[in-house]
């Protein structure tokens, strides 16, 4: 027997809610990010998960992607070599812990940056964690 489903009970079916349980599923498998060495000013992409920078020659300026495309997405980094500045600055003017960047030059200090909803209504930034 066929069945034939509205737009709103589709939304209730058991199919639906066993695509969504699924979809928690998958969403809490790892995955792996790469790791980056950099030695210039660059965008964060998505697929980083380490960048090591190295800023031995002049100070170095990263740009993490736009937090309302990433939410909850985690991008760590770390001052591998080189005593200059690392700033890490949000994307189109989302601020960082609440501030315009974040600067550091301590070698091998490491910091994780997660896109999250730092106010509401939809107010997207990144969160030091």
């Amino acid at each position: 027997m066929s069945r034939w489903w509205t737009a709103g009970q589709l939304d209730r079916s058991p199919e639906a809610e066993a695509l969504r349980r699924l979809e928690r599923v998958i969403d809490r498998i790892p995955r792996v990010w790469q790791q980056r060495h950099v030695a210039g000013d660059t965008a964060i992409i998505e697929s980083d998960g380490l960048i090591l920078v190295d800023s031995t020659a002049a100070a170095r300026t990263l740009t993490l992607p736009d937090a309302s495309l990433v939410l909850g997405r985690r991008f760590t980094v770390k001052l591998w070599t080189g005593a200059n500045n690392v700033v890490v600055q949000g994307s189109g003017g989302q601020q960082v812990d609440g501030a315009a960047n974040k600067t550091w030059n301590t070698a091998k200090a490491a910091f994780t940056f997660q896109a999250s909803v730092t106010a509401l209504p939809a107010t997207y930034g990144w969160a030091i964690v």
